[in-house]
């Protein structure tokens, strides 16, 4: 199966973080999460950082931004 051009990003970013050491979850949407869930949620610096991916054609949807507006 191929990879989804954000699945890709992702992946690339996870290398990254894992090459740096940087402690980060990838979220799995599903019927049992809530809705609008970022892809990554990771700690740096002491923060919690939440990291929505996508494309250059991809678009954020009204409950994703409603989520990361909280």
């Amino acid at each position: 199966m191929a990879m989804t051009p954000e699945a890709k990003i992702v992946r690339d970013i996870r290398r990254l973080l894992k090459s740096r050491g940087v402690p980060h979850l990838k979220m799995h949407g599903g019927p049992m999460m809530e809705p609008g869930i970022p892809d990554l949620l990771m700690c740096f610096n002491g923060h919690l950082v939440r990291l929505e991916v996508k494309s250059a054609t991809g678009q954020v949807s009204r409950i994703q931004q409603a989520f990361g507006e909280r």
